[in-house]
């Protein structure tokens, strides 16, 4: 599920979180607690989308329970990237970074292939381990290749950004949110909506914010516009889902407003990285500690053997489709996926994550030795 924060303890491991850090300074905690919120609502959003739950049409608790959580998935994803234009904007370009994130990626995939394996090993084939050994381009984590390319492209984008005027750098935001938000909401048509522009809108969104902190409203407004655009959300949701049972055309509009793209989802984004950011700075070497495997939490629950193990084996969540203890099983699989997720990072920090630093930096050598 993001090289941004404008500080980082010199401490912290960076290589178990090697696209969401820049410089070595103490980070500030407020952003990292953004990231671990951010986290948790991308899991809901699995959650209620791989667990494949079956109501049969009927209206019930439980239906607009499981409705209500999908809506964080793509808000979250949308703080991450806000995130990483706050904190890139002045940064450097690291080739160490990329490797090191590729590396993060590889190990993950590659985990999930043989714990597929050791449980399954007749639904390994070749396709499959290609798929495991080249994630990025075969786009299984489709967050990590945008992310990517973002990344290799925000040198270009900085250096346009920072030659912008105020007024220059406000019209940019309203074309690409006018072509990639506003039409696409208004019309329910997509003009080329596509998720490495929307990720370039983000973080130019981000980049705004940094550089000209005074120009919006303050926290308290800010978290009082993310809670109405956040419950706007869910109403609409619930409301269409519920006309959805009677009329079979608006089933594919029922997250009309929920979507990536759409104006509530961003605004309400903006207004909860903005409720963050204008918070006190604060530093807690445990919310830095958990924020810095916010990647590997991402990169395990989202690997495609992974997801039928989590969501079906283990949890069993399509079972408590009418169940009374849906919400103790989403509480309980959440928070054990959160959970283990940051152990299992902690431990490839220690371990694979030395051995990636190495690894790049022994790769960064060869390249200047050879030019």
């Amino acid at each position: 599920m993001a090289e941004n924060l404008d500080t980082l303890h010199t401490h912290t491991h960076t290589h178990g979180y090697s696209f969401l850090n820049d410089t070595k300074k103490e980070r500030k905690s407020n952003l990292e607690l953004l990231r671990i919120f951010s986290m948790i609502l991308i899991i809901m959003g699995h959650f209620s989308y791989y667990g494949e739950f079956n109501f049969e049409n009927a209206v019930t608790f439980n239906r607009i329970f499981v409705n209500i959580l999908r809506i964080g998935g793509k808000i979250g994803v949308s703080c991450f990237v806000l995130i990483s234009g706050y904190c890139m904007v002045d940064s450097k370009f690291k080739v160490k970074k990329v490797i090191n994130l590729i590396l993060e990626v590889l190990t993950y995939s590659l985990l999930g292939l043989i714990i597929a394996y050791i449980i399954n090993p007749n639904s390994i084939g070749l396709k499959n381990i290609l798929k495991s050994l080249f994630s990025i381009t075969y786009g299984q984590y489709w967050f990590i290749t945008t992310y990517i390319v973002l990344y290799l492209l925000s040198p270009f984008i900085n250096k346009c950004i920072n030659v912008l005027s105020k007024v220059e750098f406000k019209y940019l935001i309203f074309i690409l949110l006018l072509i990639e938000v506003i039409i696409p909401t208004i019309s329910t048509s997509e003009v080329n909506v596509h998720e490495i522009i929307i990720f370039i809108m983000l973080y130019i969104i981000g980049a705004y914010i940094n550089k000209f902190p005074n120009d919006l409203f303050n926290s308290k407004k800010n978290i009082i516009y993310a809670l109405i655009l956040y419950n706007f959300i869910i109403v609409t949701v619930v409301i269409l889902d519920l006309l959805s049972i009677r009329m079979d055309k608006i089933k594919d509009y029922t997250f009309y407003f929920a979507k990536f793209h759409s104006i509530p989802s961003i605004l309400c984004s903006i207004f909860i990285f903005l409720s963050f950011k204008n918070m006190k700075d604060f530093y807690n070497k445990h919310i830095n500690r958990i924020a810095s495997t916010t990647l590997g939490i991402y990169l395990i629950h989202e690997n495609m053997f992974m997801r039928p193990i989590i969501w079906k084996e283990i949890f069993k969540c399509n079972t408590y489709s009418n169940s009374q203890y849906l919400i103790l099983n989403a509480i309980i699989t959440i928070g054990s996926v959160f959970l283990i997720g940051m152990i299992v990072d902690f431990i490839r920090q220690q371990t694979f994550g030395k051995i990636s630093d190495k690894i790049s930096e022994h790769i960064i050598y060869q390249y200047e030795n050879k030019t």
